[in-house]
């Protein structure tokens, strides 16, 4: 609450600030001094000298006097203030009386000045309105209302609006349709006319042509009198008569006041009726979408014969026929002619969505003496229910497993994709086992409604997988030299659910190169289900070898190659014991001095697939002989092992000579 000798308090959205000087631009009447307070919207902020910043517009500022509690309300504008015009929308003018019309219309700005005129005109300019015009404060959002009264019977008023803001925008003028008043109460007088006399008690429409020269049109209610020599109204106010002439009538008014006045029908027997006779369409309900629809047929008439006439359509095609409806021209939306007793039909096709009106309008007759008739067709209301589909069906869910929705769409013949609308209610719970249900809804535009549901059903968890996956170790037994780096020579682990496990794979055991002997490695690898499946690799460490070989092997172990390798005649058998390493020659000298060939590239020696272990070999330098050392690889005992020899000779010849070595146990 601001301190001043007058009790204030700020209004709701608002804060005070008290000043410590005065520097700022506000317009009060009188200087704010230090010790005043200002108060302004939240919007903005006022310094403690009374300057103001925040966005562009125009805010009410109150200086409140410290001096007497004095308070003036001043607009402050902010940068360029506002510079928008206010929009003026949904001009309407009523009959409320037979002397009286009231006018309301639309604005979307809550500050200025509304000026309205009442006037004769269809068209009035903004200096016009706003000079002639009533003026009213604005001050709240939306309608404003304008009265008028006492105003001249028969008379046709449009009411011109323009409103003006705080800040000086002004509006673009708009208007009210036309607006007529009169009364609908009989003549307070009793008039008695002779059989020499007809009389006619009008009711609208009033046609208004024999009226021009008036000072007004005849009302509903009000009569007319005629000589019966003369001619006779009917009860529009049409004269039929024979005669042109300037004619003698009586006119009496709602009060009963009766006035002796003329018509004028000379030059009437040339001229031209051109207005047609009022005529309607049949509306067609329930209609199927997007198909042409065509209206009742019309005839002209009232129309003088032989005479054409405008013909013009809105909103669809027309079509006539001049020979009463046994033939019909082609569809055309352009203008056209049309005479007394043609045919015409108009035509569109409907709208393609349900529930949908459309409308097509025909107007015959020149501007001014026209008829207009409105066809319309509404299409049939939506009745179907749109349509639900759910992803994977019902689903079920292993106990413990969180529930992941697998999806929905739903569609309906009207409104398309209504897969964004549907509702689903109902919840999963993941540890609760036996069926549970979701319930998915969707509703259309029109209320068509449609649900459907999903059973999960919550199982308890059984491992179905039995089958332990496998391992392959590559190279199998390993035999290393003492201080040689053991290197894994690799592994793979397969599973026939969950496919590649071999990162998965664990090693337990350790390999010392340092120490000879045998060592053990475990491969482990477990699937998904718990399958576990091992496999063992042994790697043998071995003293290091300097293999002499310049030294001649034993004589027991020297293979005289004497021909090449054929199984039928037999050949050299050598025994290797567990853990030795056997050393042995291949002797070529007699076999190449017979053939009278050389070696012609280096020998190689080859032994089976990880059996044997083919430590080393070399041809003996200067000599056809090749050096060979073979140690026991941990393979089976009991079995022999082919070893072979291939050379390629300088006539370019290869020879493959071969024996056998035999493996025991070390202990037998």
């Amino acid at each position: 609450m601001a301190t001043v000798i007058a009790s204030y308090i700020p209004a709701a959205g608002r804060a005070y600030v008290t000043l410590t000087s005065w520097a700022g631009t506000t317009a009060f009447t009188t200087t704010p001094v230090a010790g005043d307070q200002i108060e302004a919207p939240n919007g903005i902020t006022v310094a403690n000298d009374g300057t103001v910043t925040g966005a562009d517009g125009v805010y009410t500022l109150r200086h409140i006097r410290q001096t007497g509690g004095g308070i003036e309300a001043v607009d402050h504008t902010v940068g360029s203030g506002d510079a928008v015009a206010p929009q003026l929308t949904n001009p309407v003018a009523t009959r409320t009386a037979p002397d009286s019309i009231q006018a309301t219309v639309d604005t979307d700005e809550a500050n200025g000045t509304l000026y309205a005129l009442l006037s004769e005109n269809a068209t009035e300019t903004n200096p016009t309105i706003k000079a002639t015009g009533d003026a009213q404060v604005v001050n709240a959002l939306g309608t404003q209302t304008v009265t008028y009264t006492g105003l001249p019977l028969g008379m046709t008023y449009y009411v011109h609006f323009v409103h003006v803001d705080a800040s000086n925008n002004e509006s673009a003028a708009v208007k009210t349709a036309a607006v007529r008043t009169r009364q609908t109460a009989t003549t307070t007088a009793t008039v008695v006319v002779g059989s020499s006399r007809n009389l006619a008690t009008l009711v609208d429409p009033i046609e208004p042509y024999l009226f021009q020269e008036w000072s007004r049109n005849p009302v509903a209610s009000e009569q007319l009198i005629a000589q019966a020599s003369s001619g006779s109204f009917d009860r529009y106010g049409n004269f039929e008569t024979e005669l042109e002439a300037i004619l003698p009538i009586w006119f009496v008014e709602l009060d009963g006041t009766i006035h002796r006045l003329t018509i004028d029908t000379t030059g009437l027997a040339s001229a031209q009726d051109t207005k047609p006779a009022p005529f309607s369409f049949t509306a067609k309900t329930d209609v199927a979408r997007s198909l042409a629809q065509t209206s009742n047929t019309i005839t002209v008439q009232d129309i003088d014969a032989g005479l054409d006439i405008p013909v013009s359509v809105t909103g669809g095609t027309y079509s006539v026929s001049v020979d009463a409806g046994n033939t019909w021209g082609l569809w055309t939306s352009d203008p056209g002619t049309v005479k007394l007793n043609d045919r015409i039909r108009v035509q569109h096709p409907s709208a393609d969505t349900y529930n949908t009106a459309k409308s097509t309008t025909l107007t015959i007759g020149p501007t001014g003496n026209s008829q207009s008739a409105t066809f319309t067709t509404t299409t049939l209301a939506d009745t179907v229910k749109p349509t639900i589909s759910l992803v994977g069906g019902n689903v079920t869910l292993v106990q413990g497993t969180p529930y992941d929705e697998p999806g929905y769409t739903a569609n309906d013949n009207a409104d398309g994709n209504l897969t964004m609308a549907v509702v689903v209610t109902g919840t999963i719970d993941e540890d609760q086992l036996g069926p549970q249900t979701l319930t998915y809804t969707v509703t259309d535009a029109a209320g068509n409604s449609t649900s459907t549901t999903r059973t999960v059903t919550v199982v308890a968890f059984v491992p179905d997988d039995q089958v332990p996956p496998t391992i392959q170790l590559t190279g199998g037994n390993r035999t290393i030299d003492v201080g040689e780096p053991w290197v894994e020579p690799g592994y793979s682990a397969y599973d026939a659910v969950d496919g590649d496990l071999t990162d998965q794979v664990v090693i337990t055991g350790t390999v010392n190169i340092n120490a000879p002997g045998p060592y053990v490695l475990t491969y482990r690898v477990t699937d998904a289900a718990g399958n576990v499946t091992t496999a063992t690799r042994i790697v043998t460490v071995v003293a290091g070898v300097d293999y002499p070989f310049t030294a001649a092997a034993p004589a027991s172990r020297t293979y005289v190659c004497e021909r090449t390798y054929r199984p039928e005649l037999g050949e050299g058998v050598f025994i290797l014991k567990a853990g030795e390493t056997l050393d042995f020659d291949f002797d070529l000298t007699a076999w190449l001095a017979e053939q009278g060939d050389a070696l012609a590239a280096a020998p190689v020696v080859s032994v089976p697939d990880d059996t044997l272990a083919l430590e080393a070999y070399e041809q003996i330098g200067g000599l056809d002989r090749v050096k060979v050392w073979l140690g026991d690889n941990n393979a089976p005992t009991g079995k022999a092992y082919p070893v072979r020899l291939s050379i390629t000779t300088a006539t370019n010849r290869t020879a493959v000579f071969q024996f056998r070595v035999v493996t025991l146990d070390t202990y037998q």
